[in-house]
């Protein structure tokens, strides 16, 4: 999950990740050049944005991550590592 030092909605995420022992890893882009070079480069406009199961999700929204968690692994390919942008 790429995250920034001020986001609630990433504090948010990492409340319910971790209360529901989903394994995740941070990403701070105030803290770690290569975090905030990766982030960029998926083109997304904000944080939290998460990578599950393959698939890119900006923001965080309990019900689309449930989803998300229980859909198929997808197989990563050029044209699909980019986050969509909203």
């Amino acid at each position: 999950m790429y995250t920034t030092n001020t986001c609630p909605y990433c504090a948010k995420a990492r409340v319910w990740l971790d209360g529901h022992g989903v394994p995740w890893r941070e990403c701070n882009v105030d803290q770690d050049a290569g975090c905030l070079a990766t982030f960029q480069a998926q083109g997304a406009p904000g944080v939290p944005l998460l990578n599950v199961q393959g698939h890119w999700q900006l923001g965080f929204d309990p019900e689309r991550l449930t989803r998300a968690l229980q859909a198929e692994p997808r197989q990563p390919s050029p044209s699909t590592e980019r986050s969509p942008r909203p």
